[in-house]
């Protein structure tokens, strides 16, 4: 038997900071403050840095895709500006539910868009989420010292979640002179559901749909009229299209995605595909004309050619069109450069 040098034993401190180095890459913000661990079936946090122990910790569980997402970005940015300075810290944690969140820069960009000041740590693996018992985003946990004081979903955190932090906050400092509980306009009130553009996900396309092509994706040539009136939640589309395991994508500048949103605001999950990172234009149009101001999403802008588009270029939420009257819904975007760069769709999104 070859004689095999015996690998030291990494002391804790020699341990903490190879976790640290090891999970940097992942924590946009701050340093690594915990890691969850796997062992067995079960996931747990261990402290990585001292300050994550001494205070409590308002957790943000956030998919950024979602209106959901938005909603929960929003306030915790809101509550964050009240109440960091009374000790509470506040960490986003990210879910990766497309590929482009696994990249730091995509997260980045959103924290930047958002004039976001707290932290974030990427969940590639959804091990926070299992350690925290949850297998769904969109909640919010306070939690101090080991313990998780309390859990709320969507439905809790206009209503109930700062009334928490406000009783938590004072039963350390009772005269703690605090803002009145946030009253803010309700920009989506209900989500209507959303629709996922890859392969098995539950789109329906039109005739003669998308075939297996080469290198995992899947093709469609796409000639059919456009019907006189789509039906709600039916997609035509127009052009050459491929489609993979989480997105349709195209280099054809006559190809046309049309729908009728069944709900009165609409927004896409979409990205540039450019290797030089180059934004691609997305041209919005409703019942055949421009999108006009009174139904522009925040993302939507004029060009000098008098048509209204979306500039895309990070994957990302991009909010197209709002407050849309019922009888004008029939929503076409065009994508008059995607020959110069290429543009991919991974998900459509509807609200009230």
């Amino acid at each position: 038997m070859a004689w095999k040098r015996k690998e030291k034993k990494l002391t804790p401190d020699e341990a903490i900071a190879l976790a640290k180095k090891e999970l940097a890459p992942f924590w946009i913000g701050s340093e690594p403050l915990f890691a969850a661990i796997k062992a067995g079936e079960t996931v747990s946090v261990h402290p990585l840095s001292g300050l994550f122990s001494k205070k409590p910790w308002l957790l943000v569980f956030v998919d950024p895709t979602e209106f959901l997402g938005f909603i929960e970005i929003e306030l915790a940015k809101i509550w964050h500006k009240r109440y960091h300075t009374h000790g509470l810290g506040f960490l986003g944690v990210l879910a990766p539910r497309y590929s482009f969140l696994k990249d730091p820069a995509s997260v980045r960009l959103m924290i930047e868009r958002e004039k976001l000041s707290y932290p974030f740590v990427l969940d590639s693996e959804q091990n926070i989420a299992s350690a925290f018992g949850t297998s769904k985003y969109g909640k919010m946990f306070l939690f101090e010292k080991g313990k998780t004081l309390f859990t709320h979903t969507f439905t809790e955190w206009e209503s109930k979640t700062e009334d928490r932090i406000q009783d938590f906050l004072r039963e350390r400092d009772p005269g703690l002179p605090l803002f009145p509980i946030y009253q803010g306009e309700k920009k989506y009130q209900i989500v209507r559901n959303s629709i996922e553009m890859g392969l098995g996900k539950g789109a329906t396309f039109p005739a003669p749909g998308f075939h297996p092509g080469h290198g995992g994706f899947h093709m469609g040539e796409f000639g059919n009229q456009r019907p006189a009136v789509l039906k709600e939640r039916e997609l035509f589309l127009q052009g050459s299209w491929l489609q993979d395991s989480e997105r349709i994508a195209t280099s054809d500048r006559n190809a046309v995605l049309a729908l009728h949103p069944h709900a009165k605001h609409f927004s896409i999950v979409a990205q540039s595909l450019s290797r030089t990172n180059e934004a691609v234009r997305i041209v919005v149009e409703v019942n055949g004309k421009p999108a006009f101001d009174n139904v522009q999403g925040e993302n939507v802008n004029w060009s000098d050619e008098g048509e209204a588009f979306v500039k895309v270029k990070a994957g990302d939420l991009y909010h197209i069109l709002r407050n849309l009257p019922p009888d004008e819904r029939e929503v076409t975007l065009t994508f008059p450069r995607a020959d110069r760069v290429p543009v991919a769709i991974y998900g459509l999104r509807f609200s009230d």
